[in-house]
């Protein structure tokens, strides 16, 4: 979780933006963090808006669903240098889903307006369900006294 950086200067802040911990204006470029993550093989890549509340909602309990590495941009202005209205006026809508992996990335790095919306969504198996299989290792749960004999067991063979 990353937000409100009470005027620090942060990765996602404007080239040139100046501010308390950059008094003669920031060197680095932003990175996009939704390229980012996509490239990075997060399955469930989406922005949303903090004045749509309804929208945001809505993403968020598609990214909890979601069975994968889900990750969510929430825009939000830093009050002290945005206006709410700011914001508002340069939120956009994603109008076509990406269709694929390619077009999502695309999607991600276009120069544009604050585009809210899920820009990329697949499946691919996960961590857990590899690992573990149908074992459920919270439910199934091997009594401390039974894993600690058989630590004992593999140390004594040593």
């Amino acid at each position: 979780m990353y937000a409100l950086t009470t005027g620090q200067f942060s990765p996602l802040a404007e080239k040139g933006w100046k501010g308390p911990s950059t008094p003669k204006g920031s060197y680095e470029v932003p990175f996009n963090p939704m390229s980012l993550m996509i490239e990075a093989g997060a399955t469930f890549v989406a922005r949303g808006f903090a004045g749509d509340i309804k929208h945001l909602t809505d993403l968020i309990a598609q990214g909890v669903e979601h069975e994968g590495f889900a990750f969510i941009e929430v825009l939000q202005p830093a009050v002290p240098y945005h206006k709410w209205e700011e914001y508002r006026d340069q939120v956009e809508y994603l109008e076509k889903k990406p269709e694929n992996y390619m077009d999502a990335i695309r999607t991600a790095k276009e120069k544009h307006k604050f585009t809210i919306g899920v820009f990329y969504r697949t499946t691919r198996p996960v961590y857990h369900k590899e690992l573990y299989r149908d074992h459920n290792p919270v439910k199934k749960k091997i009594p401390r006294v039974v894993r600690l004999e058989k630590i004992q067991k593999i140390l004594g063979s040593l």
